[in-house]
């Protein structure tokens, strides 16, 4: 907004030239310098897994809850242009499942403390995490940076190329990402699970889903105009036979969603991950259900190719007894940087020093 001011300026500036000059001496219009395009963007995510009695906080509550993230975390209370703490790889709904399911399986780290440390899964829990991420567009690198453990990592995945830069001690080491990497999503490699030879006992399960949208209308979050969307599903599953389940699920899902492109890293897949897209077939059998209802949308889909500001997911299932567990993403600090600002954050400092 500042460059187009800027430019609207130098045009009324020159305008008024013109007017104050005899019409003799008006001569040719001169053009304004045209505003240069941004090449990056940056901004604070604070992530958050939410347990009653805890209840999540309503949209434009960034930056208290910033200050608590980084408190909670002892990082202490920093300023906005600084670097934030990584907010665990694994978001989205099916991190969300997998968790409930299996919690002693999870692996993440809050802040404070290694994979599995109670402490750490609480202060997360509580304060949640918080990173800071700069995306270059032209170039597809990435650069993610940790307060707490004052580090930063650089993926420049054209490149095969990783930059870890340890902010405290000023030194930096270089990654080759080529060899754990494939770049065909369907090449297979890596140690995939192969399920093609499993069976599964059959059966069946009538689903009953209903789902519906209830707009929120605009909201300024962060300086950043965002619309809001409400999503709401219930399923049902009943008649279970086999190794089918009868159970009940529900889900709420509250986006408020800005204009800005949301950036998308295009990274090789590192190796055992490849499954995921292609390849190890699955398994036969199994469990069989039958669609009933009608759907106006998909709650499990994210907002497409927007920024959401605010998205909070709030799922309930049967053996929950009636609590929910709710799954946060706040972001703010919203920047835009140019060439000249963007170029240096991705390369090590010139008084950084080369780790062995």
């Amino acid at each position: 907004m500042r460059a187009i001011t800027a430019a609207t300026i130098a045009v009324c500036a020159i305008t008024c030239a013109f007017v104050a000059l005899p019409a003799r001496s008006a001569g040719p219009a001169v053009k304004p310098t045209p505003t240069p395009t941004p090449v990056a963007i940056a901004y604070d995510e604070i992530h958050r897994n939410i347990m009653e009695p805890a209840t999540p906080p309503p949209p434009g509550s960034f930056q208290d809850d910033y200050q608590l993230a980084m408190q909670g975390s002892g990082a202490g209370t920093q300023q906005a242009s600084n670097a934030s703490t990584p907010a665990p790889k694994k978001h989205g709904l099916g991190s969300l499942m997998s968790g409930m399911m299996n919690p002693g399986a999870q692996g993440e780290a809050g802040p404070g403390g290694p994979p599995g440390d109670p402490m750490a899964m609480m202060n997360a829990m509580r304060y949640g995490t918080v990173v800071r991420y700069t995306w270059y567009w032209s170039k597809n690198w990435i650069r993610e940076d940790d307060p707490v453990t004052q580090t930063a990592v650089i993926h420049k995945c054209p490149q095969h190329q990783e930059i870890h830069l340890d902010l405290k001690n000023k030194t930096y080491t270089i990654v080759d990402t080529s060899q754990n990497c494939v770049t065909d999503a369907g090449s297979g490699g890596g140690s995939s699970p192969n399920y093609s030879g499993m069976k599964m006992e059959p059966g069946t399960v009538d689903m009953n889903i209903t789902n519906t949208n209830e707009s929120l209308g605009p909201k300024t979050i962060e300086g950043i105009a965002t619309n809001g969307n409400k999503s709401t599903m219930q399923m049902s599953m009943t008649n279970a036979t086999g190794s089918c389940t009868n159970n009940d699920f529900g889900m709420i899902k509250v986006a408020y969603i800005s204009d800005i492109g949301k950036p998308r890293a295009y990274c090789p897949l590192v190796m055992g991950h490849a499954a995921m897209a292609g390849g190890g077939g699955m398994p036969s059998g199994g469990c069989k259900p039958t669609f009933h209802g009608a759907m106006t949308g998909n709650p499990m889909a994210d907002s497409g190719d927007k920024l959401e500001m605010y998205l909070l997911t709030q799922m309930q299932t049967a053996q929950m007894r009636g609590r929910s567990f709710d799954q946060l993403t706040e972001r703010g600090h919203v920047n835009w940087y140019y060439k000249p600002q963007a170029d240096p954050l991705f390369e090590p400092p010139p008084d950084f020093t080369k780790a062995n």
